[in-house]
C-alpha cells in the first residue's frame, strides 16, 4: 500500500527547527503569506524513521524502526549505521522508535533510545541508554523495561522536562483497562531520573508496598508528542484516539498533561467528559493520527515561534496550533500530502475543534492572503509540480472522498508505518522561493 512505502522519510515536523540552505534536491515553495520557505530533500531510501534529534555538534541522528540508528553529518547520510539492535521486535509498526539526548549531551554524550522487545509470548518496550564517542555506542544501560507493549500501540516518545527529568509516553498494548490500572505502566505518562530512579515526588504509590511508582498521568491510549510549552513550562502532548476496533473512529487529542491527573481513556473519549477527568484541549474527528508533537523555538521562522508543530499520518502534513498559553488562537495546515497548494488556516468555533475537511475550506479573498504555498508528493513517492488554486482544490475534494472510505484498504487512525515519517526526508528554508 503506498503509505507504508519505506523508500523515503518525511521529517518536516522535526527538520523545519533548523536552518537549511538550498541543494540539488531543493524545490521552490512559492508563498501568498507572510512565511516563504522551500522544501529540500535530505535523505531517501530509508525504512521507515520514527524520531530525530539533533546534536550540538550539528549532526542529525535518526531512528529506523527495523532497529538501526543513523547519522546524517555535514548533510551526507552515512552509509553504516551508528547501531543495529539485535534483540528488537519489529513486527508490525513495533521496532526501534523513541530517541532523545541526554540535556547535558556536549559533555556526557548520554543518547537514549526506547525500543519493542519480545518477552515470551509477548511484547514489551525496554529504554537503554548509549554513550556515544567517536561515532561508537558504549556503556549500554537499561533505564527500565517490562512496558507493556502491543503490535499497535507502545507510545515510545522520549523527552527530558525542564526539570531534567526523562519522561516516556507508553500506550495501552491494546489492553484499554490498563490505562486506568496505576500498577500498571500501560498507558501513563512516565518520569523517571537521568539513571532509571523514580523521582521521590513523583505523584503515585505502587500498591501494596508503598514504594513510589515512575507514573506521572494516566488514562492514555497511545501518545507519541510530547513537548513544554517555551515560557510557560506546560507539557503538551499529542494522542491517537480510536481507531474503529476500540471505539468510534476519531477522537485524536491535544492534551496539556499535568501531575497525577486522568485523561480518561477508556472511560471518555472523543468530546465526551468526566468530572474527574481531563477533557482534551482540542479534539479532531475524523482522525487525523498525531505521530508527534513539538514547539517551534528557533529563529528561521519567527512567526512560528511558539507554536505547536503535530505531525499528522492520516493527512500527512504537519498542523500548526498558535496557542496563548492554555489558549488555542489558530491552527493551520502545512504540506499536506497529494495537495500541491497552500496550507489554510481556519477559525476554532471552540476549544474542542474537528478537524475541518480540506474540500470545505473555500478559497475566500482573505485565505489568499494567508495563504501558505507548498509542495506536495503523489502516490509514487515522488514530488510533483506546484500548480493553480483551483486545480489543488479540485485534488484536495478527491481526496477526501478517498479518505471518506471510497479506497478499500482504508488507513486506521494509528496509520502504519508511521506514514508522515516515511514519505521523504525533507527540510525547509526560511529564503524565499525563486
Amino acid at each position: 500500500m503506498w503509505w507504508r512505502s519505506a523508500a523515503t522519510i518525511l521529517c518536516g515536523l522535526l527538520c523545519i527547527t533548523t536552518a537549511c540552505g538550498q541543494d540539488a534536491g531543493t524545490l521552490p515553495t512559492t508563498s501568498g503569506g507572510a512565511v516563504p520557505f522551500r522544501v529540500e530533500v535530505v535523505a531517501t531510501d530509508l525504512r521507515v524513521p520514527w524520531s530525530i534529534v539533533f546534536a550540538p555538534d550539528g549532526r542529525m541522528f535518526f531512528t529506523e524502526r527495523p532497529g538501526r540508528l543513523r547519522v546524517i553529518k555535514n548533510g551526507r547520510l552515512r552509509a553504516e549505521p551508528l547501531l543495529t539492535l539485535p534483540d528488537v521486535d519489529t513486527t508490525l509498526k513495533l521496532g526501534l522508535m523513541g530517541m532523545t539526548l541526554h540535556p547535558q549531551f556536549a559533555q556526557n554524550h548520554w543518547l537514549y533510545l526506547a525500543y519493542a522487545y519480545r518477552e515470551g509470548n509477548g511484547q514489551r518496550v525496554r529504554v537503554v541508554r548509549y554513550r556515544e564517542t567517536n561515532n561508537n555506542l558504549s556503556e549500554r544501560t537499561i533505564i527500565i523495561e517490562n512496558i507493556p507493549a502491543a503490535t499497535n500501540h507502545a507510545g515510545c516518545r522520549l523527552r527530558f522536562g525542564p526539570d531534567a527529568k526523562l519522561y516516556i509516553t507508553t500506550g495501552d498494548a491494546d489492553k484499554p483497562p490498563l490505562s486506568q490500572d496505576l500498577d500498571s505502566l500501560a498507558g501513563k505518562t512516565l518520569r523517571l531520573n537521568e539513571d532509571g530512579s523514580v523521582p521521590e515526588d513523583n505523584p503515585f504509590f505502587h500498591q501494596p508496598t508503598r514504594r513510589v511508582s515512575p507514573v506521572w498521568s494516566y488514562g492514555h491510549r497511545n501518545a507519541q508528542g510530547l513537548d513544554w510549552q517555551p515560557g510557560t513550562n506546560l507539557q503538551f502532548q499529542s494522542e491517537h484516539g480510536p481507531s474503529g476496533f476500540d471505539g468510534p473512529g476519531g477522537g485524536d487529542e491535544i492534551n496539556i498533561v499535568e501531575r497525577g491527573r486522568n485523561y480518561g481513556w477508556p472511560i471518555v473519549h472523543h468530546t465526551q467528559s468526566h468530572p474527574r477527568m481531563q477533557s482534551p484541549l482540542l479534539e479532531y474527528t475524523p482522525a487525523i493520527a498525531p505521530g508527534s508533537g513539538m514547539f517551534y523555538r528557533r529563529t528561521l521562522f519567527p512567526q512560528f515561534q511558539g507554536n505547536f508543530l503535530v505531525g499528522c499520518l492520516r493527512r500527512q502534513c504537519i498542523l500548526r496550533v498558535v496557542l496563548d498559553g492554555r489558549r488555542v488562537v489558530s491552527q493551520e495546515r502545512l504540506l499536506e500530502e497529494g495537495m500541491e497548494g497552500s496550507a489554510k488556516s481556519w477559525k476554532l468555533p471552540t476549544a474542542r475543534s474537528t478537524f475541518p475537511p480540506r474540500s470545505l475550506i473555500p478559497p475566500t479573498a482573505q485565505d489568499d492572503k494567508t495563504t501558505i504555498r507548498s509542495c506536495g508528493w503523489c502516490r509514487r513517492n515522488k514530488i510533483t509540480s506546484l500548480r493553480s488554486y483551483d486545480e489543488h482544490t479540485r485534488q484536495g475534494a478527491k481526496r477526501e472522498r478517498e479518505i471518506a472510505g471510497e479506497r478499500p484498504d482504508n488507513p486506521s487512525s494509528d496509520a502504519d508505518g508511521h506514514a508522515v515519517d516515511a514519505m521523504r526526508a525533507v527540510r525547509c528554508s526560511g529564503r524565499s522561493a525563486r
